[in-house]
C-alpha cells in the first residue's frame, strides 16, 4: 500500500468556543502571530513505501519508495504562539524527487535537511550525501563518501548518521556544525566517517556560496564478533535514547550504543565507536591506513556489552536504547 500524505500549506486558526457557540463572527480568527507560513512542498507518494527512516530525535522523516520516489518532512511550529497558548508542531513537507534508482539503505540528520543513501549494483555500491537547501524541494549533487568500499559477496547491513544539531544544540539560526556517519556490512565490515559543516559568508545578496562540508574517513574496521566469524545480523540501536544528546561533542564521546550484533549462536554484542581527538590526528597525519600494522585496531570501536541469550536460528530483532532487544526465533528448538 502506497504511503500518500499531503501537505501543501499549513495555516493556523485560533477558536473561541463561546463566540462560536453564540454565532459571533470572532468564533475563528486568525491573528497575525499564525500568520506567517511555514516553508513547505507538496508531498504525495505515489509508489509502494520501501522504508522510512527518522532522525535520532525523531523531528525529520524520509520515505523511499519503490521506483526510486523519495520524500522528506519535518516537525514544525506553525507561527508564534502568545504565552497562555501553545502551537502543537505539525509535519511540513521539505522534498519530493526521483532518483534513477531505489536505495537499500537510508539516513538523515540536520533537521531532515542532510540525507545519505546507499546504492548498489552489479559494479558499484556507493553511499551518498546530499543537502537539502532552505527553500528547495530537490537536494544537492550528492557527494560520495571516500574510501567506502564492499569485499566480494558482502553488502551493507546497516546505515546510521547523527548531529550536533539533532542532540539539541541548537538556537536562534543555529545549524549544524558536526556529524557522524556510520555504516556496517553483514560481515561486520564497519566505517566511521566525520563530516564538519564549513564556515562561509554570504554574498552581498544574502545567498551562500555552494561549499561542500569536509568528509572524512576516521576509521575502518571489522568488528570482532564472537566467534570469529560473520554476524547472523547486524542492526542499529535506536539513537532516541535516554540521554538529551546521543554524542558529547565537546568530548567527541558516544553517549549510548550506536552497532549490535547478533552471532548465530544467539550472542548480543553492543558496540560504540571511537570519535576522540586520537583518531583524528591520525588522520591528519596518514596513519589511520596503518593501523592494523600499529595493532591499534581497538581504537576504533569499543564493545560495551555481552549477553549471551542461548537463542539460536534469529531471523529478526530490533534494538532500542539501553540495550533493551527483542529477538525473533525462526524455530524453536
Amino acid at each position: 500500500m502506497a504511503f500518500s500524505p499531503t501537505l501543501d500549506r499549513i495555516e493556523g486558526s485560533r477558536v473561541s468556543l463561546t463566540d462560536l457557540i453564540t454565532g459571533q463572527s470572532t468564533g475563528f480568527t486568525r491573528p497575525d502571530s499564525l500568520a506567517s507560513e511555514v516553508e513547505t512542498t507538496p508531498v504525495q507518494l505515489q509508489n509502494p513505501l520501501h522504508h522510512f527512516v527518522r532522525t535520532p530525535n525523531g523531528r525529520g522523516l524520509l520515505a523511499v519508495c519503490e521506483e526510486g520516489e523519495i520524500g522528506v518532512w519535518s516537525k514544525e511550529k506553525v507561527g508564534k504562539p502568545t504565552k497562555d497558548t501553545s502551537t502543537p508542531k505539525s509535519l511540513a513537507g521539505k522534498g519530493h524527487w526521483t532518483l534513477p534508482k531505489t536505495p537499500q539503505h537510508s539516513a538523515i540528520f540536520a533537521k531532515g535537511r542532510a540525507i545519505v543513501f546507499y546504492t548498489k549494483d552489479d559494479t558499484d555500491a556507493t553511499i551518498t550525501l546530499q543537502h537539502l537547501d532552505p527553500g528547495k524541494s530537490t537536494p544537492t549533487t550528492g557527494v560520495p563518501l571516500p574510501e567506502f568500499a564492499l569485499e566480494e559477496g558482502d553488502d551493507l547491513a546497516m546505515l546510521m548518521a547523527v548531529s550536533d544539531i539533532d542532540d539539541g544544540l541548537s538556537g536562534k539560526d543555529r545549524r549544524t556544525q558536526r556529524a557522524v556517519i556510520m555504516a556496517v556490512t553483514t560481515s561486520g565490515q564497519a566505517w566511521c566517517w566525520r563530516v564538519t559543516s564549513l564556515n562561509v559568508a554570504t554574498t552581498s545578496n544574502g545567498d551562500e556560496p555552494d561549499v561542500q562540508p569536509e568528509i572524512r574517513l576516521l576509521h575502518t574496521y571489522r568488528l570482532p564478533v564472537q566467534g570469529g566469524s560473520s554476524p547472523a545480523l547486524v542492526l542499529p540501536v535506536d539513537p532516541m535514547g535516554w540521554h538529551t544528546s546521543v554524542i558529547d561533542w565537546k568530548s567527541d564521546t558516544p553517549l549510548q550504543d550506536m552497532v549490535l550484533t547478533i552471532s548465530e549462536s544467539g550472542v548480543l554484542e553492543y558496540w560504540q565507536p571511537r570519535l576522540g581527538q586520537h583518531l583524528a590526528a591520525a588522520m591528519e597525519t596518514s596513519i589511520v591506513s596503518d593501523l592494523n600494522a600499529n595493532k591499534e585496531e581497538s581504537l576504533s570501536w569499543v564493545r560495551s556489552g555481552f549477553v549471551d541469550t542461548g537463542r539460536s536460528n534469529v531471523g529478526m530483532a530490533r534494538c532500542s536504547s539501553r540495550k533493551k532487544t527483542v529477538l525473533s526465533q525462526l524455530t524453536w528448538p
